[in-house]
């Protein structure tokens, strides 16, 4: 495997030498899945690395004292947080769900190019017309396969910017409160009083958020690197390399038909997209490693 990862980026293929990367090409695509995980990983995406820091993080909180003699703010805090995890489960799921419709997507554009040039291959020799001829056919699915590959790690850097700040405590003033009130806070001013409850309560619940939210952004870029291994790489990268197998299998008739900016084009996105194949796995396991 090394050998045709060297070729790939040093050699340039004439039609023989197409024949036999064609071979190796499908070599790969009938073989990985019985070499090993190695080969052809799945990748699973964790999200209880998320739910799980978020709560350690507002368990690292302090409980204030709401009011005095107040016995149930730690009660709260733990029923708060457990709520809180939960709907964060949830709505990271839904990303997830929406991530892997996108992945189907992907593999439907790649499909529908593919059927589509495959339309006008037949029609050659046909007074039949077609909705589109071959070289824009390929081009198109070159097209198609370059939006695919800018996604993928090891063909593109991803690129891990610093998020912005969190948002800043807004309580003005100690959360908790340790001494008892005036009287007349209790009977002329129980309006500013009950506010002041209020104040320290948000406080308490932004403050838990606000540190849960710290120690899971720390999984952010680890979960996003699992959601595109285990749709991408697991699941649409197979639908690539097989877009890219037929038309291989063709290459004298293409060679034909296209110009040979075109075909270059396309052997510049296949052997892009072989070189994944075989070597994205040590690539993933390198860069989750680096993320852990």
């Amino acid at each position: 495997m090394i050998y045709v990862y060297d070729t790939i980026f040093g050699t340039t293929y004439d039609s023989k030498n197409m024949r036999w990367c064609l071979a190796i090409l499908f070599f790969g695509l009938s073989s990985t899945a019985c070499l090993g995980q190695k080969c052809e990983p799945t990748y699973g995406v964790d999200f209880e690395l998320l739910t799980s820091a978020y709560a350690a993080g507002a368990e690292q909180f302090p409980t204030p004292t709401i009011e005095l003699n107040d016995r149930s703010a730690c009660k709260f805090g733990m029923k708060y947080t457990n709520d809180v995890t939960a709907y964060i489960e949830s709505l990271f799921l839904n990303v997830y769900l929406q991530a892997d419709q996108t992945g189907n997507q992907l593999i439907k554009a790649v499909k529908d190019r593919s059927n589509v040039l495959r339309r006008a291959i037949l029609s050659i020799g046909n007074m039949k017309q077609t909705e589109i001829g071959i070289e824009e056919g390929l081009k198109s699915l070159i097209g198609q396969i370059n939006l695919f590959l800018n996604l993928l790690p090891g063909n593109v850097d991803i690129k891990f910017a610093a998020l912005p700040d969190l948002p800043k405590e807004p309580v003005n003033g100690p959360l908790s409160i340790n001494k008892e009130l005036s009287a007349a806070d209790y009977f002329l001013h129980w309006a500013e009083t009950a506010d002041s409850v209020f104040v320290r309560l948000y406080g308490y619940i932004t403050g838990m958020f606000l540190s849960g939210w710290s120690n899971a952004r720390l999984y952010f870029n680890l979960v996003g690197t699992q959601i595109r291994n285990q749709v991408l790489n697991s699941i649409a990268l197979k639908n690539y390399k097989f877009a890219v197998a037929e038309v291989l299998s063709e290459a004298d008739l293409f060679q034909r038909h296209c110009t040979n900016e075109t075909w270059g084009s396309f052997q510049d996105v296949a052997f892009k997209v072989a070189a994944l194949s075989h070597h994205l796995h040590e690539a993933l396991e390198n860069y989750n490693a680096c993320l852990a």
